[in-house]
């Protein structure tokens, strides 16, 4: 006697499909508050940490420090 092997359930994309938006959107929003950060207090990060100075220069942004 064979066995009849189930097919698996289909996979409905609604069920999946808003979730997966809304981690690219908070994603995308947490990179640009990151960048916004990294460029609005630029000043306090080369003070603090001096090695940045090397990155922020590269990007035009080190102020001639």
């Amino acid at each position: 006697m064979e066995r009849a092997i189930a097919a698996p359930p289909p996979i409905i994309r609604e069920q999946w499909h808003a979730p997966v938006w809304l981690a690219w959107v908070a994603s995308v929003l947490v990179l640009a508050g990151l960048v916004w950060a990294g460029y609005s207090q630029r000043d306090a990060i080369m003070d603090a940490w001096p090695p940045s100075i090397l990155f922020y220069d590269a990007l035009g942004l080190s102020d001639g420090r």
